[in-house]
């Protein structure tokens, strides 16, 4: 059996698996397919609720893992958990759970989400110019929904292959509620068991953990006071072991994160409503590699604090309706780093290398600290006259960045740290019109601003001196509702990018400037996404929806560079699903194709005798692709009824049913004269079985 078979061999059986939960009853499939969009819903905004992401095919059973079901996300490379929204960067994307940010959506492979389903009412996707309400992102807003706690005692056990995960909630008295999750994965050590032992040589395998408790008390019946605890860690180690040590590879990614947060809100009897909602957390990442006995290494410590603040009430009711929310949203960031190795490794976006080469021998060192603050004002005003709804907005911050040390070390000099205090407006707009009560019209647009990452303001590896990114939203969609059977939202957009963090195109940047901020960018795009209501015949039932996007995500990383594609760019991406019910089997089928990623050829190599290895020679920066993408996917699942309130389901999902070699990546030979094609999962089976109460 050939190695590449093997791999694909052993992640069918760890995908292989069988579950058992007492849980919540599911909601209908079908209530995803059509829903009254909200008065304030911006052009590409999409909301699925949590009981329906689990039944989507291709999500295994997770509501996060259904976010790419979404026209305006992207398809990420296999392991990567990355969020790609509207060629925007995953880092340009926040992610918000009761007011708290948290630092990533999925752990690490992207298999899971961090928050269970038990946790989530519903997960609402802002590709581009989201509310005032929010900043800090020139990407995409992703907020997530706590779950009610309900009355009474309700659980869930679940275990499969990759991991085992338990909820418990429980009303305690008359005014208190407490909900309580955790998961645990041995996926390593369940491959390192049925697979051959260098399988973590090509495939990073995962290991992570998650808890979350949240207490929620009625203080009165107009207000409640939430406390909420979140922890997260992971870690994904890949090694390669060969006789040669010069070719021996070895990488360790760690990362985890806690929150702690409470959540006030009191609703009054006039329409009004008050929230306030103080956190503290950590985050922790740590990056290890050897490459042929050369290090690297990264270490981020990261203490957070935050405090967002919001009251809104109504001015004027009637024919002509007025409001006002204004609030407060401030966020604190204290970090400590080092880094050690060389520049290119872990690479960047844009930087110009292929998947295995050796970084370069050249060796730094580096160790600083980096204080932020960010303390923004935001006010909007919803008007609604008739058919028109208008929400402008406007966001006022001003960012601090202390870094430590604006320059390297050099000789005996003292240290000099570097303060700045930006100020940036915000402006943002929303309005709505309804020609009808079928048809509308959706125009937004904003200006939005996200500061430089801690990591980057190294005097060594980044520049101190970085400052506030900027981009321009604007998108406009329509809203077409015909005759009750099909609903069509088509939208188009544009994102302008200026003030990007890029690296410095001199061979020998300047003391403190290997990154710059002269980078521009430019994302255009639109999206059409067609949702057929469910047509019920007796105990038959048939709905569907299918979306198409369109999208080109451009970079410049200097004036004087050319343009070129972004890393994450997919041109085309198509997406249709089919839902039916028939005696009480529901099935999910979901196609998906998408562009193939870019990359950067190879089109020569060379000994470099000082150093003892091969060097390829590349051609044009991102100038050819992988072949397209193509899934099919399959999930099954029956109820049968014990009872009045007693349940059992049956679920079976098949991913990739046609079993198609999709090229994940290119790996090259030591001397880079040979290549062959890495492909993702064949067709994998999960198997499920249910009890809900």
């Amino acid at each position: 059996m050939s190695r590449a078979a093997g791999i694909r061999r052993a992640l069918l059986w760890v995908l292989l698996a069988s579950r058992t939960a007492q849980a919540q009853p599911q909601s209908s499939p079908f209530q995803t397919v059509i829903r009254a969009p909200r008065s304030d819903a911006r052009p590409g905004e999409w909301t699925l609720r949590s009981e329906d992401g689990t039944s989507v095919a291709g999500g295994l059973g997770d509501p996060l893992r259904a976010l790419d079901t979404s026209a305006a996300v992207a398809r990420p490379a296999l392991g990567s958990g990355a969020v790609v929204v509207w060629g925007s960067a995953p880092s340009d994307t926040r992610v918000v759970y009761m007011g708290m940010e948290l630092p990533w959506l999925y752990h690490q492979g992207g298999l899971r989400g961090v928050l269970p389903a038990s946790m989530l009412q519903d997960v609402t996707l802002s590709p581009a110019a989201f509310a005032s309400d929010y900043g800090r992102a020139q990407g995409g807003l992703i907020v997530l929904s706590p779950r009610p706690i309900e009355d009474g005692l309700h659980g869930e056990l679940a275990a499969d292959l990759l991991d085992v995960s338990a909820s418990l909630s429980a009303q305690l008295g008359s005014r208190l509620h407490v909900a309580f999750a955790f998961r645990y994965s041995y996926l390593d050590r369940v491959l390192a068991a049925l697979s051959r032992p260098d399988l973590g040589d090509f495939f990073p395998l995962p290991q992570y953990v998650d808890a979350q408790l949240r207490l929620s008390v009625r203080v009165s019946d107009q207000s409640s006071l939430d406390a909420v605890v979140l922890a997260s860690s992971d870690a994904l180690r890949r090694a390669r072991a060969s006789g040669d040590a010069s070719r021996a590879q070895s990488e360790l990614w760690q990362q985890s994160f806690y929150r702690l947060g409470l959540a006030y809100e009191r609703r009054g009897a006039d329409g009004s409503r008050l929230q306030l909602v103080p956190w503290l957390g950590l985050d922790r990442t740590r990056y290890e590699a050897s490459f042929g006995g050369t290090p690297a290494a990264r270490d981020e410590d990261a203490l957070l604090y935050g405090l967002r603040a919001s009251y809104g009430a109504p001015l004027v009711r009637g024919a002509l309706a007025a409001s006002l929310r204004v609030g407060l949203d401030l966020l604190g960031q204290r970090s400590e780093l080092s880094r050690s190795g060389s520049l290119s490794r872990p690479p960047r976006e844009g930087d110009s290398a292929v998947f295995g080469q050796r970084p370069g021998f050249e060796q730094s060192a580096d160790t600083w600290s980096v204080h932020s603050l960010d303390l923004a004002l935001h006010t909007s005003l919803p008007l609604r006259l008739r058919r028109l709804f208008i929400e402008p907005g406007l966001r006022l911050s001003g960012t601090l960045i202390d870094a430590s040390r604006l320059l390297p070390h050099v000789g005996a000099a003292p240290p000099i740290g570097s303060r700045e205090l930006s100020f940036a407006l915000e402006p943002r707009l929303l309005a709505r019109l309804s020609l009808r009560p079928q048809l509308a019209l959706i125009l937004a647009a904003g200006l939005h601003h996200q500061p430089p990452a801690a990591s980057d303001l190294s005097a060594v590896f980044g520049n101190p001196t970085l400052r506030l990114q900027r981009a321009v939203h604007g998108s406009f969609s329509f809203e077409w509702m015909l005759r009750e059977r099909l609903q069509i939202h088509a939208t188009a957009y544009l994102r302008v990018l200026d003030q990007q963090v890029a690296r410095s195109p001199l061979a020998t940047p300047a003391l403190g400037r290997a990154l710059t901020q002269d980078g521009s960018g430019l994302s255009y795009g639109g999206q059409l996404v067609l949702r057929v209501p469910a047509l019920h015949i007796s105990r038959f039932a048939l709905a569907g929806w299918a979306s198409y996007a369109l999208s080109r995500s451009e970079r410049r990383d200097a004036p004087q560079a050319a343009v070129r594609p972004f890393a994450w760019d997919q041109t085309h991406g198509l997406q249709a699903a089919l839902q039916a019910r028939v005696f009480g089997l529901t099935s999910s089928l979901r196609l998906r194709y998408a562009t193939g990623l870019v990359r950067t050829p190879v089109i020569g190599s060379y000994y470099n005798a000082w150093a003892d290895q091969y060097e390829p020679l590349l051609g044009p920066l991102y100038s050819v692709r992988l072949p397209d993408f193509v899934q099919l996917d399959l999930r099954l699942e029956y109820t049968l009824r014990l009872g009045s309130r007693l349940g059992l389901s049956v679920q079976l999902e098949i991913q990739n049913i046609s079993n198609q070699a999709n090229v994940e990546e290119q790996a090259y030979s030591h001397d880079f004269t040979a290549v062959e094609p890495i492909v993702g999962l064949p067709t994998v089976a999960v198997l499920g079985l249910r009890i809900a109460r």
